[in-house]
């Protein structure tokens, strides 16, 4: 208790009430991290399904939102764990919800940002979830601190170290 105050825990109620708005962001995070259409949708729920599982040991330091968004992660590290590479390949035909599919030249960068990005994630899990949070899904810098369990400034400089080690990923998109 805080000053006396008892801080209510979440019920499953909660959790489902997230489910409109979190399934598709974590279903892009999974699309941005290499995975086809159908294992992106399999990771969401599978997520939504251990935080239900998993919602007596929520203490509430935390945002609701942002352990779903842990264990969202770790759901995806334990996927990429157990499959084999050539399971993982992006489906190049879910590039539906790209921005760019209206120009065949912006189609082909937005591909390979893609490709580059889901090399990135293989390569640097925690790294490519700080910079999908932080630059697709808007997350401000005080929430994303908060899932990392750093400072505010800790958290401006480990994205800009993440920039810098997903520049070598994106390098063969400047000439598309």
């Amino acid at each position: 208790m805080d000053g006396g105050v008892a801080r209510e825990l979440p019920t499953a109620a909660d959790l489902a009430a997230l489910y409109p708005k979190w399934y598709p962001r974590l279903a892009r995070y999974f699309s941005a991290c290499g995975c086809h259409e159908a294992l992106c949708h399999e990771l969401a729920q599978e997520s939504f399904v251990q935080a239900l599982r998993g919602l007596d040991g929520f203490r509430g330091g935390a945002q609701l939102s942002t352990w779903l968004w842990a264990i969202g992660h770790r759901v995806l590290l334990a996927e990429k764990r157990r499959r084999r590479p050539l399971d993982r390949v992006a489906d190049v035909d879910a590039v539906e919800d790209l921005i760019f599919a209206e120009s065949p030249h912006l189609s082909l960068v937005g591909d390979c940002v893609r490709r580059g990005f889901a090399r990135f994630a293989a390569a640097h899990p925690e790294r490519a979830q700080a910079v999908f949070l932080a630059y697709v899904a808007g997350w401000a810098h005080a929430e994303l601190a908060e899932l990392l369990g750093r400072s505010e400034r800790a958290t401006t400089v480990y994205l800009s170290e993440c920039r810098v080690k997903l520049q070598p990923f994106l390098e063969d998109c400047n000439g598309c």
